[in-house]
Parts: C-alpha cells; structure tokens; sequence
C-alpha cells in the first residue's frame, strides 16, 4: 500500500485497531521515507491507543517497530526496554511471529553490548518463536546465524548442532542453495575438531550439490579444495589431484592469486608423491613467480 494511500485512510480512520494496524503500516512499510524521530512519535500513538483499546497485537507491534531507529541510533537501553515489555506481552498472548522478531532484536542488542553468552540465547528463542510461529524461513536464519556465531566462537559442537538444524529447514524448503551454505558451516566445524572420517562425506556431499547448483563458485571452490585436500591426508593422492586441478581452474577464471598459487603448491605436492617429479617441477616453476605476490599461502 503506498504511503499517500496510508495517510488517507489514517485521516479518515476512526480510534479503533484500523488506525492501530494503518499507523503501524506507514512505519514498517515506509520506514525509509520517515524520519527516525517520527517513527517514534507514530508508534507512540499506536502504542497509545492499542492499550486504550486493549489491542495487544497492535501494542507488541508498535514496541517492536520503534525499537528499530532506536537500535539504528544506538539508543541500546531504551530499545531493550520496549523489547522486553514486547516480549511479555507476545508471550501472554501467542503472538509468536512478533516474539521471533523481539528476541532477534534483543539478540542485535547483546551482540552491539559485546555480550555473547546473552545474545546467542536470545537468538536461540528467537528461533524457537519463528518455530512456533511456523515461518521456517525466519527459523532458518536464525538458525544459521547461531550456527555461524558458533562457528566463530570455535563452539564446534553448537555450530554443527545448529547449522545442521538451519540445513534441515532450508532442505525441507527446497532451498538447496542455502541448505549447501549451512552444510559448508558444517565440514568447516567437523574438520576443526579433526575428525577427518566425518569431514570427507559431508564435503562430499557438498561438493554434489555445489556442482549441481553451480551458481556459487566461490563454495565450489572452497569445497574442491578442501575435500582435495582430506584426500591427500587419506592417502587418495589421484582423487585429490583431480579435485585440486577443477579447484586451480575455477581460480585462474576468478584470477585470484593467492588461490592459483595454492593449488599449484598442492597439484605439485601430488605429483611428487605420485612420482611424477617432470609435473611437480613444472608446477613448482608455475608456483614460484607467484610467492613473492602471495607469500602467505607459501610460508
């Protein structure tokens, strides 16, 4: 509904919960077109009048929406404030969408607080509430999002746990794309723990549907390597050559040095273990000109 459709029926609406839910529209819908300090003065009226109506929906909702400016100018304290009497209210009355997106916010807070014990569980309930609710794809993010938290904090265990869960949702979707995002997170959280048995079919399936979807190069990249890579160390020196010369050739069309350079150093480490010194040596020659440019990767 545009913005000038909006005010007009604002303006001819009565003090009743069409006004609650027009005022509250304006705000979510057209948030970009408003004034940060207008949109709290808005959502105090449908906050206002939601609880002169007893319109719990209309009060959880007009919290939630302004907390977001206030999030965006850093007024941390006053944003959680309103979540946390959202929250109460959502909770008492099922709104369970609206809870998902309280304990979302609340989880922003904690992250900006630099409190990640806090924030995980609010992103935890705030994923249970989505559950509950039944909008898989706000579940799935979430999901995702604790899975990759996890993932950075070197939790291994929590990130397999939830990037398996944010998998699960995505593949009941049907979202292959996402679900092989989230099967990534997982292999990289496997192979931290050095359990390499569990790491070779998980890339390997990853790998599958990379290929099969071949519109992110860059996970196809990640998965040729890395799966090249477990092979050398399972001794299966020939599947990973094969796997690290896809891997090179996707690496000189993006020209990426440090990536060309690392899978020369690989395919020539293959070929000398394979007793073909010829290949190593040309690879080695390939290699050289490029550590100087990508020492990194050579060290």
């Amino acid at each position: 509904m545009s913005l000038d459709t909006l005010n007009q029926l604002i303006l001819r609406s009565k003090e009743d919960t069409n006004r609650v839910n027009f005022l509250l529209l304006k705000v979510r819908d057209h948030v970009a077109k408003i004034p940060l300090d207008s949109v709290g003065v808005i959502c105090k009226e449908a906050y206002d009048l939601s609880q002169k109506l007893d319109f719990p929906r209309g009060r959880v909702n007009a919290l939630l929406i302004r907390s977001r400016p206030l999030i965006i100018k850093g007024k941390f304290d006053e944003a959680e404030k309103d979540l946390l009497e959202a929250a109460e209210a959502a909770q008492t009355h099922n709104l369970y969408q609206s809870l998902g997106a309280i304990w979302n916010n609340l989880g922003v807070i904690k992250q900006n607080r630099g409190n990640a014990v806090e924030a995980t569980d609010a992103f935890i309930k705030a994923a249970q509430a989505f559950e509950k609710a039944g909008n898989k794809p706000l579940e799935a993010a979430v999901l995702g999002n604790l899975g990759a938290i996890f993932l950075n904090q070197n939790q291994l265990d929590k990130a397999l746990l939830y990037s398996q869960k944010a998998y699960n949702v995505h593949w009941s979707l049907g979202d292959t794309a996402k679900a092989t995002y989230f099967l990534m997170n997982m292999a990289t959280a496997q192979k931290r723990k050095g359990d390499t048995l569990a790491t070779v079919p998980i890339y390997e399936k990853v790998l599958f549907l990379a290929d099969k979807n071949n519109k992110d190069q860059e996970l196809l990249y990640a998965a040729l390597s890395n799966l090249g890579e477990i092979y050398y160390q399972t001794n299966q020196v020939e599947r990973g050559l094969r796997l690290n010369q896809r891997a090179l050739t996707l690496a000189q069309k993006v020209k990426s040095i440090d990536k060309i350079a690392f899978q020369y150093k690989h395919i020539a480490n293959a070929y000398l273990r394979l007793g073909n010194a010829r290949e190593a040596e040309r690879y080695i020659d390939l290699a050289l000109p490029l550590t100087k440019k990508s020492s990194e990767n050579f060290r």
